[in-house]
């Protein structure tokens, strides 16, 4: 938490006062972790870097007038911050990457009110001649100075954050950062839809323990830290006589030579690692093989790292790759020559609504309608909703999973009820985490003022949140986001079987909706390939083109009252509102109509339109090997 505050310390300082920027490697951010800790040799940062010296002066100055604890040195710690420091390299560049474009286009709102933003931020990712003045402008900026405009300087994610550009980004973003700020400082409560304040790299807002990794690097600083007695003499020994591997050096080196011994020594990984479901071998002689005849029965196998935050523990593992999918994959066929599955499912992957999903049988047999036995059931509560099945139309079944349910069978709201409890019951947590400034500004001294709140009250907050069960809350959250996502999965595929095939939409959103848990899209595929074969299916034109007669998809259009104007007083008098009779157009986003005559189909859900047309195009892709011509793209068509 101290380090990113730290690096963005020092970037405002470096930006404001003329100072170059660092190069933010990872030498870079392991200063900034020793800067912040009171190790032997954060001395050695002065010679090494001395604007970044400075800044920590300047920081442990303003530390040092509050009560906040200092970060004493331990064994085993350079190993910790080996890992965050690898970490923060990671996540730094990825922010940098990812959010460049969200940045640029509020800039572009800010600075030209009148224009269509779309239209602007699209210019500034091609080279194509143009016409409007405000496309000029901000190729202009998006170049150094001296530069003409040409495909190397479009800021495509991979190139913000090369070694030679990243200095003049960050330049940029900083400037984007000042206009925003200036925006919102000049209107409060009226600024620009999509325009907020942003930090140029991550700040932690959570104050409970953060999780490390455990591989053999960080596992050598713990054992050296671990004393056993040796049950012959009584004597302090290492903790590697006890596995019985005292011939290995507590060293991260021969920790990483030796880690397939180690780390199964320290961790009891066996029940973890599986076996493919076409190899022989039992179970038992499975878990007594070495680890390298292990790795061709296994389909999953311990990657000698564990992640842990003190309460809960991951832990990671790897599948072997499959000859057989990557030959497939190299051919560029979407599933096997030879695969004939019996069910086909289109899953169209969202954001509000989880995922649309449209499930169709392939063995043509007809729908056999049993009569109804009534049984004397208890009656159940009314007010409570259970899931009523699939809808069936047209010969498919249709499954449709909101958000909301996502977000109540995870238990959000459970966390969220227990943390609006806490805040309730302890009025002090409540009142120091309301008053908490926020960090992201693009001035300096602002940065430093409202550094010291935070060290004021750092150790209450620290101190609350390790007394309190947030980790357990944490846990809890993330273990019911498995169950729920298996049970969505086991909703959509309700027989477990490899002639069962699922195209998966390849939409992934990476941000979300500001408040508002992101979608399980990765989760529900990985919970769907254990019942189900799943490929990957391009979405283009899917919720563009009807899935009866392709054509285009129009959204509907519909007249609703207008809104009334705010209540205004003026020296203590209400002034009265103009009220329009005239009712607006608008269009609906979900819904969308087919212009042709000739279609049996008017009117479509936008999500069920989409999977449906994911379904057409797998079965297409089985008998045809290629994709409907009506959804290729343009370069395909070509070919």
């Amino acid at each position: 938490m101290e380090s990113w505050h730290l690096v963005n310390l020092h970037t405002l300082r470096c930006l404001e006062e003329g100072i170059q920027l660092p190069s933010y490697d990872a030498t870079f951010f392991d200063l900034c972790c020793a800067g912040v800790s009171s190790t032997t040799h954060s001395h050695t940062i002065e010679g090494k870097n001395p604007a970044l010296w400075k800044t920590i002066q300047i920081y442990r100055a303003g530390r040092s007038t509050t009560s906040l604890k200092e970060i004493e040195h331990q064994t085993g710690l350079p190993r910790m911050k080996q890992e965050l420091r690898q970490q923060m390299v990671v996540n730094a560049e990825v922010m940098l990457r990812e959010h460049f474009r969200r940045r640029l286009r509020a800039y572009v709102k800010v600075n030209y009110p009148k224009a269509n933003a779309n239209d602007v931020v699209r210019g500034c990712y091609h080279t194509e001649p143009t016409q409007l003045a405000e496309v000029r402008e901000m190729r202009a900026l998006l170049t150094p100075d001296g530069v003409s405009w040409c495909e190397e300087w479009i800021p495509w994610p991979d190139r913000i954050t090369d070694k030679t550009k990243i200095e003049f980004y960050i330049r940029l973003l900083w400037k984007f950062q000042r206009v925003a700020d200036d925006h919102i400082d000049t209107n409060p409560g009226k600024s620009i839809k999509g325009v907020r304040a942003f930090s140029l790299f991550p700040v932690a807002t959570s104050y409970t323990a953060s999780h490390i990794k455990i591989n053999s690097a960080t596992l050598a600083g713990l054992c050296s830290r671990v004393k056993k007695k040796d049950p012959e003499t009584g004597d302090d020994c290492s903790i590697t006589k006890w596995w019985g591997v005292d011939h290995i050096k507590i060293d991260p080196n021969a920790f990483g030579q030796e880690k397939w011994t180690v780390m199964r020594k320290a961790f009891d990984i066996d029940e973890f690692e599986t076996l493919r479901p076409d190899t022989n071998v039992t179970k038992e002689a499975f878990r007594r093989m070495p680890v390298e005849e292990k790795y061709a029965h296994a389909s999953h196998l311990f990657a000698n790292q564990v992640t842990t935050d003190g309460y809960g523990a991951s832990v990671l593992l790897f599948r072997p790759k499959n000859e057989l999918d990557e030959a497939e994959k190299q051919l560029g066929r979407l599933v096997p020559e030879e695969y004939r599955p019996d069910v086909v499912i289109g899953l169209d992957p969202g954001m509000r609504s989880v995922c649309t999903a449209v499930r169709e049988d392939l063995t043509q047999h007809k729908r056999v309608r049993r009569r109804s036995v009534r049984k004397k059931q208890q009656r159940k509560k009314s007010w409570i909703r259970r899931y009523g099945g699939p809808r069936h139309k047209n010969g498919r079944d249709i499954i449709e999973v909101h958000a909301k349910e996502y977000r109540h069978l995870a238990g959000f709201r459970k966390r969220r009820a227990w943390e609006e409890g806490l805040r309730k019951s302890n009025p002090e947590y409540e009142k120091v985490i309301i008053a908490m400034p926020s960090f992201k500004t693009s001035r300096y001294k602002v940065y430093l003022e409202r550094l010291q709140y935070f060290w004021s009250h750092a150790d209450f907050l620290l101190d609350f949140c390790w007394e309190k069960p947030f980790l357990k809350w944490k846990f809890f959250n993330k273990r019911h986001a498995r169950i729920a996502v298996d049970a969505l999965a086991a909703r959509i595929v309700p027989d477990p079987s490899r002639q069962t095939c699922i195209a998966y939409g390849n939409w992934s959103r990476r941000d979300g909706i500001k408040g508002h848990a992101s979608s399980p899209v990765k989760g529900l595929k990985q919970a769907l390939a254990k019942r189900a074969k799943v490929v990957i299916l391009d979405e283009f034109k899917t919720s563009k083109l009807c899935s009866t007669c392709h054509c285009e998809l129009s959204p509907v259009s519909y007249l609703v009252e207008p809104d009334l104007d705010k209540r205004r007083k003026r020296r203590g008098r209400v002034i009265s509102r103009s009220h329009s009779s005239e009712r607006k157009e608008t269009k609906c986003h979900a819904v969308l109509q087919c212009e042709e005559k000739k279609c049996e189909s008017s009117y479509w859900n936008r999500d069920v339109n989409a999977a449906i047309n994911i379904v057409n195009l797998l079965k297409y892709e089985i008998r045809h090997s290629t994709r409907i011509p009506a959804f290729a793209r343009a370069q395909d068509r070509s070919s």
